[in-house]
């Protein structure tokens, strides 16, 4: 069955004038995960370079203050009257599985031992007052905490595809390989069990599923294996 062409956009700051004017469809798990897919892919192929720049930073946001845009390729969105935006975690994730895909990634044999805690980008601390010491509004400061709250939560999956990667690189790898939506990927993640229960700490929920996990062991499948390559310092 031929997939449905969709309109995936990233930023709503990168949407075009009018676009919200037209039909919204709401897509099924496994369409909207072969769009984000499609995306990845096509957005590799044409920005490379500040893609890799994204996912080797952890999807640090104050990297599309300036660039953002470009990593929404008007040729990369499937010509549809449907739209659908994807979040910056689960973009981080198409993007890294692209790009192990372009670059041909495999994890060394000799593992991720050597290699350095990779860092991530910490939300700001919640801001009280506007530049001139003003009192912010509650609304504000409530919006600045769901940030944070989201933030802390990509940061906690983030961390512990980490922790799974560096425990059993080939397996995820294999999560990696197969398609998408399949008995064979769920049968991949089933794998990793024993890795994701020293992983995730007592008590501590991060609301994965197949696309979440798959997301965080391609970002640090790709991060690790650059540092890697670079004697083991920290990207």
């Amino acid at each position: 069955m031929k997939l449905r062409l969709t309109l995936a956009l990233v930023l709503a700051t990168a949407l075009p004038a009018g676009a919200f004017a037209r039909p919204v469809e709401v897509l099924s798990k496994e369409e909207g995960r072969r769009v984000l897919a499609f995306m990845g892919q096509c957005v590799v192929k044409r920005e490379h370079d500040l893609a890799r720049a994204y996912v080797m930073a952890g999807g640090d946001r104050q990297l599309l203050e300036g660039t953002g845009k470009r990593l929404v390729q008007g040729e990369c969105l499937p010509k549809s009257s449907m739209v659908s935006i994807m979040s910056n975690d689960t973009m981080l994730g198409s993007l890294a599985e692209a790009l192990i895909k372009a670059d041909g990634l495999s994890a060394p044999a000799s593992g991720f031992a050597a290699v350095a805690p990779l860092t991530y980008a910490e939300p700001t601390p919640v801001r009280t007052t506007d530049r001139d010491g003003k009192a912010l509004p509650q609304d504000r400061i409530e919006a600045q905490q769901r940030g944070i709250a989201k933030k802390v939560l990509v940061n906690t999956r983030l961390r512990f595809g980490e922790c799974i990667v560096r425990r059993e690189p080939a397996l995820s790898r294999a999560v990696i390989d197969t398609a998408i939506e399949t008995d064979a990927e769920l049968t991949a993640i089933k794998a990793l069990a024993p890795a994701m229960s020293e992983c995730l700490a007592p008590g501590e929920t991060a609301g994965f599923d197949r696309e979440t996990l798959r997301g965080a062991f391609a970002v640090a499948l790709y991060r690790l294996s650059h540092a890697a390559t670079s004697n083991g310092a920290s990207s």
